[in-house]
């Protein structure tokens, strides 16, 4: 991976939304990074072209489907690729290069994804390689010879086969070596031999099995179509239909390859310029593989934005009801149950050292076991230093359910989760929340105000269960519970004190 731009992230990510139309005939860019100027793009296109850059210093630039050569034509500069000085060079999608002065980044702006390799056996099994236009060297892990897939394996040779693309984005692989074989559908590879791939192969090194999936759609903006229809697939998951869509990205309902439901989260191309946005996707995706309660969504495979990999996150897919559509108010035991799963998964999410930040009606769902948070959009880790969002004063989180100690600027700890949890429920008792539509007036609120008491609806809700409500949606941190489990163990003593 080579280091961030002053973009905050990889050129071949920034670039996804700037890619051409005509992936066939441009299928690569040069950013050309000054120091004086702004930055310059030069497409590559399948032509040869001249590149000078300072008079008298010329470079012959060509590129194929699957590559891109730079030769030395005139002059005496020296390029540096890698750190190496060298005349001439093929280069790789992502490769950092140095010429006169400037910094470039190749970027490939084809599909991402001409494929993926799927683990069905041993501690591989579910495990997903996404396969872009590169070779991919697959062996036993801690080789002499470094593999892009390693192995564990004792059936596995040091160096067995290799994964290659072709020109038409096909997917082959060669066999490597002839003491260990190499099968695709049970057939074996001779040694030295190549077989192309089809879609729903399986292939076998050793006694591991591994399943390939074709990826149709040529561009990465297939999995966005605008013509109503819906992408064949992504990654490894076949998409069969739409779950929601909006300005930041789309969900869609997929199968993996052994038919089971999934939800697959795309983030929009747009938003993959902003690099808060793409630090904050990725830690939503890497704080959820981390996860394993009944009550929080599981995330079973993420992808994450990268230097030759489009975004996306694949979860379980919930059968149920987005709490936004409830009708309210809710029956009081209804609540109260309601109340206490989701502080069961608070205290789950925060003896991992999660914070969840934005409860809300519309990340919650209603399924058959109960209720489940089905979003970690602006989580973080509690024991993280140095929010950015937090340190330059932006505030994350719905305002409804903002705690107002991060109005005050204070960071958000468990708490606010709490807090949170309180408003949740005062709103499924009483029916609604007394604020307007206006963030700054609901600020101006939560910093001076405090909620009507929950009586002014209903006089005759017991005193006890009031009490409890008060502590939850206390305007400051420290009048609270201390933790999500304090407040389970009082609801529990409260739900028992009001069936006496």
């Amino acid at each position: 991976m080579h280091p961030e731009t002053p973009w905050g992230l990889d050129e071949a990510t920034a670039a996804v939304a700037q890619q051409p139309t005509e992936i066939d005939l441009l299928p690569f860019e040069l950013k050309i990074l000054k120091a004086d100027a702004p930055t310059e793009t030069l497409a590559l296109t399948l032509r040869p072209q001249t590149l000078e850059l300072e008079p008298g210093q010329r470079w012959l630039l060509r590129s194929d489907s699957s590559q891109v050569h730079l030769s030395r034509q005139q002059g005496e500069a020296l390029l540096k690729v890698g750190g190496q000085e060298v005349t001439a060079s093929d280069l790789r999608p992502g490769e950092r290069l140095e010429l006169l002065g400037r910094t470039m980044w190749l970027v490939d702006t084809r599909a991402p994804f001409l494929g993926s390799l799927e683990g069905y056996s041993g501690e591989y099994s579910g495990r997903v390689w996404n396969l872009s236009y590169q070779s991919y060297r697959m062996g036993r892990r801690g080789s002499a010879r470094q593999n892009d897939i390693e192995l564990n394996h004792p059936t596995v040779s040091r160096t067995q086969a290799t994964l290659y693309p072709g020109e038409g984005g096909e997917v082959f692989v060669l066999c490597e070596t002839a003491s260990s074989p190499v099968l695709v559908n049970s057939v074996a590879v001779g040694a030295q031999q190549s077989v192309r791939l089809q879609g729903g192969d399986s292939l076998q090194l050793g006694e591991l099995t591994f399943r390939f999936r074709q990826v149709q759609g040529g561009s990465k903006t297939s999995y966005f179509p605008t013509d109503g229809t819906l992408p064949p697939a992504i990654g490894a998951y076949t998409v069969v239909g739409k779950l929601g869509s909006g300005g930041m990205g789309v969900v869609y309902e997929g199968r993996d390859l052994e038919g089971r439901e999934v939800a697959i989260k795309v983030p929009m191309p747009h938003l993959l310029g902003d690099s808060e946005f793409v630090r904050r996707f990725n830690r939503e995706m890497k704080l959820g593989t981390h996860l394993d309660h009944p009550r929080v969504t599981r995330i079973v495979f993420f992808e994450p934005a990268g230097a030759e990999n489009y975004p996306y996150m694949v979860m379980e897919k919930l059968n149920g009801m987005n709490l936004e559509r409830q009708p309210l108010p809710l029956p009081l035991s209804q609540a109260l149950d309601w109340t206490g799963e989701l502080l069961e998964a608070l205290a789950y999410l925060h003896s991992q050292g999660v914070v969840h930040r934005d409860l809300k009606p519309a990340n919650l769902y209603r399924v058959e076991t109960g209720i489940k948070i089905a979003d970690l959009g602006i989580a973080h880790f509690s024991g993280t230093v140095g929010d950015r969002a937090t340190q330059t004063g932006t505030i994350l989180g719905t305002p409804v359910y903002l705690d107002p100690a991060m109005l005050r600027g204070q960071t958000a700890d468990a708490r606010a989760d709490l807090y949170a949890c309180g408003l949740l429920l005062y709103e499924w008792i009483v029916g609604s929340l007394p604020y307007p539509s206006d963030p700054l007036q609901i600020f101006r609120i939560k910093l001076s105000e405090d909620l009507p008491p929950m009586t002014d609806s209903n006089p005759q809700l017991p005193v006890p269960l009031c009490q409890f409500v008060d502590k939850l949606i206390h305007p400051f941190p420290e009048g609270r519970f201390a933790s999500a489990q304090d407040a389970l163990e009082a609801l529990e003593i409260l739900r028992a004190d009001l069936k006496a």
